[in-house]
């Protein structure tokens, strides 16, 4: 289990994906359920709350970002899909959110904001594709031996 969750060697398949994606969704739920009912937790100030927020979230995203790179082994791509998966993405939606913030109304920002919106939503759709659809590299590939082959 901890190989699975924390390594980023070796490949996982759809279905280990598929399995994985429950536990941050729990693991969040769990999170907000203490910092709203929990007395301890309510007591604390937000400097206090918000490094509670880091030190809960920390090992959950570490974990996905090693799932998600594993999943990537097993299409035979790089980890550093990762960085152009969602990096980019990312990346592209800020001048769009600065222009919100700025109080423009979606139908005024200009052509190359929304261009940037609508390749960070296709970068995101083939990256969920590659991810969760897609069958890994049949037989073993640079990253490790076929998680499929028994």
């Amino acid at each position: 289990m901890i190989h699975y969750l924390f390594s980023f060697k070796g490949r996982i398949n759809r279905a280990k994906m598929w399995l994985f994606i429950p536990l941050p969704l729990a693991w969040f739920l769990l999170f907000v359920f203490a910092m709203a009912h929990l007395p301890a937790v309510k007591a604390q100030g937000d400097i206090v709350r918000r490094g509670l927020a880091v030190l809960w979230m920390a090992p959950i995203i570490f974990a996905f970002v090693a799932v998600f790179v594993k999943r990537l082994h097993d299409r035979d791509m790089s980890g550093w899909w990762f960085v152009f998966f969602w990096g980019l993405p990312i990346v592209l939606t800020v001048p769009g959110t600065l222009y919100l913030w700025a109080g423009y109304a979606s139908e005024q920002l200009p052509m190359w904001v929304t261009a940037c919106q609508w390749v960070a939503v296709l970068v995101s759709v083939w990256a969920l594709a590659e991810i969760l659809l897609l069958r890994g590299t049949k037989g073993d590939n640079r990253f490790g031996l076929d998680p499929l082959r028994g």
